[in-house]
């Protein structure tokens, strides 16, 4: 028998949201730069002390697994003395080709080399580290031109080491849930109709009393705070209403409500809708709001040591399309009065998500 094995997807480097870095000159340099009376300041955004420059990430992409890609910090360090000055600035690690790049005095170059990179996973991001940073030789060139100095920055040099971190703006998902408990009162109305609540695939009954369910996430990615549209999930619920006698039930209608998918920024949850009788056509009404989201008790749980990011507690009450389709399909068929009404609690939603 022959194996084909499909190559492994590349990996797909994540957006930075946010992070720091420390650029430490070396003490060597620092005292050399002193000597010649020339101040290290801060250029724009970020900090300078002593020898140390603190600088907020402005952007960047890492893989998330391996540590390759790169990021830009905002500001930089100016040197001065006398009437001259000169800024570093746009500085950009690249860790995939072991690189300090950036602008002296507007001019894009590579600045250093980077030796010694320590770049691991720390809770949902990474810290980096670089443990020497050497200058390269056109770099000094241009610096001690602009200053008017002779040797004190030199190529092969240390320029110095940085210390930092860098955390997602999204991450990806390795494995995750929609959780439904549900309100008892929307279920005992379906109930009174002989319509039973059943999981839909790899959908799981977590609890009856009231009914709890489980959906498992689809493969994708999320912001760290959960606010964008989907996850989702290929799972849902199925109605189904018994009829006929005991000796011999009959099965009409069913109404599907898979593909369930969380929208806390639009708050909505929605499902692919459609309801099969035991004659006529199907209703098919694709992908569709089902409920209201109130996110105004629920509270965003994130844990970085295990990776986990949760939204839990969010109220979900059934809209008018929900209402009018369970009538419809439910209610009207036995010569029932309309039961279901927009806004009738439908239970509270969790969105529980384990990151990559």
């Amino acid at each position: 028998m022959l194996l084909v094995f499909a190559p492994a997807a590349p990996a797909v480097p994540s957006p930075i949201g946010e992070g720091k870095t420390e650029l430490r000159l070396s003490g060597g340099l620092y005292k050399q730069l002193k000597r010649n009376g020339v101040d290290v300041l801060r250029s724009q955004a970020g900090k300078v002390r002593g020898r140390v420059a603190t600088l907020p990430v402005e952007e960047g992409a890492l893989d998330l697994l391996t540590g390759a890609g790169s990021v830009r910090y905002e500001g930089g360090i100016r040197f001065r003395t006398g009437d001259a000055q000169v800024a570093l600035s746009g500085l950009t690690l690249d860790f995939t080709r072991r690189a300090l790049r950036g602008k002296i005095a507007g001019r894009g170059l590579k600045l250093a080399t980077a030796r010694g990179v320590v770049n691991y996973r720390n809770g949902f991001g990474r810290d980096l580290i670089v443990k020497r940073l050497k200058l390269t030789g056109r770099a000094a060139k241009v610096l001690n031109a602009q200053l008017g100095l002779t040797r004190v920055f030199k190529g092969g040099r240390s320029l110095g080491e940085t210390v930092g971190f860098a955390d997602p703006e999204s991450v990806t998902i390795q494995s995750g849930s929609i959780l439904l408990e549900g309100s008892q009162g929307i279920f005992e109305k379906l109930k009174s109709l002989d319509v039973e609540v059943v999981p839909f695939e790899a959908a799981t009954v977590l609890g009856t009393t009231p009914p709890a369910f489980s959906f498992p996430l689809l493969p994708g990615t999320v912001p760290m705070d959960l606010s964008d549209d989907g996850p989702g999930s290929e799972t849902g619920l199925r109605l189904i209403q018994k009829g006929g006698t005991p000796e011999l039930p009959i099965m009409s209608p069913v109404m599907s409500l898979v593909a369930l998918s969380v929208s806390p920024e639009s708050r909505t949850l929605s499902a692919g809708v459609s309801v099969h009788f035991s004659e006529g056509n199907p209703g098919l009404y694709g992908t569709t709001p089902i409920a209201t989201l109130d996110l105004s008790a629920s509270t965003l749980l994130t844990d970085p040591p295990s990776r986990t990011l949760s939204t839990i507690n969010m109220r979900a009450t059934i809209n008018q399309f929900l209402a009018e389709k369970l009538n419809e399909t439910f209610a009207q068929p036995k010569g029932k009065s309309p039961l279901f009404s927009a806004g009738e609690p439908l239970g509270t939603v969790s969105l529980n998500v384990q990151a990559q």
